[in-house]
């Protein structure tokens, strides 16, 4: 799995993860999660999205962000 974290801030973190998804050889599950760390719960993590996508399409989206990056 690979993920990393997308946004931070004094009370809340957000992070992005990939990793393979072993029933769809050739497909990746994407998910992006946060954490409010002044929560009632501060280990509770929230799904804001999640999708699962093809290699090809992971590759399309590396490329996109490659483009975007300065």
């Amino acid at each position: 799995m690979t993920n990393c974290i997308i946004n931070k801030t004094n009370n809340y973190i957000e992070t992005f993860l990939v990793h393979p998804v072993v029933a769809l050889p050739g497909h990746y599950q994407i998910v992006i999660q946060s954490q409010l760390l002044d929560a009632k719960d501060p280990t509770a993590l929230q799904v804001n999205y999640r999708t699962i996508i093809s290699a090809a399409a992971l590759n399309e989206l590396r490329d996109a962000l490659n483009k975007i990056i300065i």
